[in-house]
């Protein structure tokens, strides 16, 4: 069976949120990251910006992602005050997507209102995501022009949230391998295999899927039809139709125990 190139790059950070479907003030998060938010974080690194709905279509279509979850992760919740401009006053100042954030906060304290939310967070998160080519003909940037622009991106990427900074470069690095498993289990990252953080290196906790019912680690989440034993299938609307409309479709991914061994 041919190889496939795929660009492997590590995600980690002391905070992440990958949105969840949400209404009303609870915004919760998903315990691994989105196609959304891998192809906005790629899309940042490459200077693609949120107007360009045709290239980001394009994005969409012809990559495919796997992402394994491989470190610590404890689930948070935290409390915030929303002030926004009055239902009322939508035409006259826009909401949503027709204002800014800078225009909202112009309206006076009189046309103001707060409202309370709940976000989750994920702490101490530790991925290895595998992206690919799936359709050569409508591809707008190559895996090697990816994995340049993460080593200098043009915007600065965030995991999920613009709070939710990285905490150590994403060294994306392109391997040939029959599934994105293999490819995953073959990247090599700087700290792999030390335990003692005073090093200044990082080290992958791994673990055996069933010994922790509570764990979130041990998992790869993937998609297309790879030779890989799936022990479930799942259905996200986290695939992107209209960045201007918030707009997803339902993409099916599957679900495997899987441990990314240290070198």
């Amino acid at each position: 069976m041919p190889e496939t190139e795929f660009l492997v790059l590590r995600l980690y950070g002391p905070l992440a949120a990958w949105g969840d479907i949400a209404c009303g003030e609870v915004r919760p998060t998903l315990i691994h990251p989105t196609k959304s938010a891998i192809l906005g974080l790629l899309g940042a690194a490459l200077g693609v910006r949120r107007s360009e709905e045709e290239t980001i279509s394009r994005m969409a279509g012809s990559y495919g992602f796997a992402v394994s979850e491989e470190g610590r992760c404890v689930q948070i919740r935290d409390f915030h005050t929303v002030q926004s401009a009055k239902p009322n006053k939508g035409k006259e100042y826009g909401s949503g997507y027709l204002t800014s954030r800078h225009r909202e906060l112009s309206v006076p304290t009189t046309e103001m209102e707060t409202s309370l939310t709940y976000r989750d967070y994920l702490c101490d998160v530790i991925y290895t995501v595998a992206v690919w080519i799936k359709d050569s003909k409508n591809v707008p940037y190559m895996l090697k022009e990816i994995e340049d622009a993460l080593k200098e991106p043009k915007f600065v990427p965030y995991l999920g949230r613009k709070s939710c900074v990285l905490s150590r470069p994403m060294e994306p690095q392109i391997i040939p391998a029959s599934d994105p498993a293999t490819a995953i289990k073959k990247a090599s990252f700087y700290g792999d295999g030390e335990k003692h953080a005073s090093k200044g290196k990082l080290y992958v906790y791994n673990r055996d899927f069933e010994s922790n019912s509570d764990d979130l680690r041990g998992q790869l989440i993937y998609e297309g039809d790879w030779d890989i034993k799936a022990l479930s299938s799942e259905i996200y609307r986290d695939d992107p139709i209209s960045r201007e409309r918030w707009q997803f479709k339902p993409r099916k991914v599957m679900r495997t125990p899987f441990v990314r061994r240290s070198a």
